[in-house]
């Protein structure tokens, strides 16, 4: 009875059963992230990255007309160099900050009180004895020392641990760049063969991809130059004031914008940490915080329009609840392609609206 009046209530409304194709498709994709995720990270990591660099390979042909198989080869060999200097160059430099600045945490301890007093003495309501006490107490539970000196000590006694994330490791470095190379050299064929499974009944699923490739290639792309553009402002004014893990900080901002709004406030709390450990509550370091939020008003009020101008309609109330819901379902890579997914039901909105305008528009013409 139930599945009757379901069935009389969706045929009074849509022309044919593309969106219910497009919500069954939808629930498998779903069902398969969320119980295999884990295992088809890596494909997902290679998707990504093969159709970033696929733009690149588009640009260079429409400007040279040489024949795609070479361009493909030459970008990729590009990404290697790039991929191998971050991992032999960059990826080495921020470890052995992470590191110095674990092992420097328990000389700052005294320079953080001493900031505290000073401020206990402007703002004496505020800042009691006792909530200094509090603060510092809490950073003196943490042996610093003893947590540098024990990280390779902790790997080897824990090498059952370990051994899983190293083999992961080996295969995001190892098979994510051979997958990445498949996927730009074989794009048509691999396309071709995933049409070969789709229903009959797949106009939904090519509105809502029509719909969904240009905003999608844009926020990816657009992405990745956020990324570099922020990283390398913030760098450039950290290293002007020798700030301390200035590498570190820069690539975590950098990081920080692939999470909209989130990002930037969990990232902001180490800044400042770290700026008034090194400089005390001094105009150094009232100078710092004002070019790290002149950057990051930059970012928000001018860098971001330009590259997203046509792309993220979505209200921040929208953007914060998909980070939210999708982060929940899905953890870190849901939180990483909460943009993406969210654009993606809102074609979906878009494809139910257009179906249901069709079926009055076609009741009308037989009226």
């Amino acid at each position: 009875m139930i599945l009757r009046v379901l069935k009389v209530w969706y045929q009074n409304r849509y022309l044919n059963n593309e969106p219910i194709v497009f919500m069954g498709l939808m629930l498998f994709f779903y069902l398969i992230i969320r119980f295999m995720g884990d295992y088809i990270a890596p494909i997902l990591a290679a998707l990504v990255i093969a159709y970033l660099l696929d733009t690149f390979v588009n640009i260079l042909y429409r400007v040279t007309r040489i024949k795609r198989l070479f361009l493909v080869y030459f970008v990729y060999l590009l990404f290697l160099v790039v991929l191998l200097s971050m991992i032999f160059v960059l990826f080495p430099i921020i470890i052995n900050q992470m590191i110095d600045f674990i092992q420097q945490a328990s000389h700052t301890l005294s320079s953080l009180k001493s900031g505290l007093d000073e401020l206990s003495v402007k703002y004496p309501t505020f800042l009691t004895d006792e909530r200094i006490n509090t603060i510092v107490s809490w950073f003196d539970t943490i042996d610093w020392k003893k947590t540098s000196s024990s990280i390779g000590s902790f790997i080897l006694k824990n090498t059952a641990t370990t051994l899983p994330v190293l083999f992961s490791a080996l295969i995001y470095l190892f098979l994510v760049p051979l997958m990445v190379f498949y996927f730009l050299k074989d794009k048509e064929e691999i396309i071709n063969w995933f049409k070969g499974f789709l229903p009959s009944d797949n106009g939904a699923l090519y509105y809502v991809w029509n719909d969904l490739k240009p905003k999608l290639a844009d926020y990816v792309r657009g992405k990745a130059i956020e990324f570099f553009i922020v990283a390398i402002a913030t760098y450039a004014g950290f290293a002007y004031f020798n700030l301390n893990y200035a590498i570190l900080l820069a690539f975590g901002v950098g990081l920080s914008v692939i999470i909209p709004y989130v990002g930037m406030v969990i990232i902001t709390i180490p800044v400042i940490m770290v700026g008034i450990l090194q400089f005390g509550l001094s105009m150094t370091f009232v100078w710092l915080l004002v070019v790290f939020f002149v950057i990051q008003a930059l970012d928000g009020n001018l860098l971001v329009p330009l590259l997203f101008s046509e792309v993220l309609n979505m209200h921040p109330v929208g953007v914060v609840s998909a980070i939210l819901i999708f982060g929940g379902m899905w953890g870190l890579w849901g939180i990483f392609f909460a943009i993406p997914l969210g654009l993606l039901f809102m074609s979906g909105v878009n494809m139910f609206r257009n179906h249901l305008k069709g079926k009055r528009e076609a009741s009308n013409i037989q009226l």
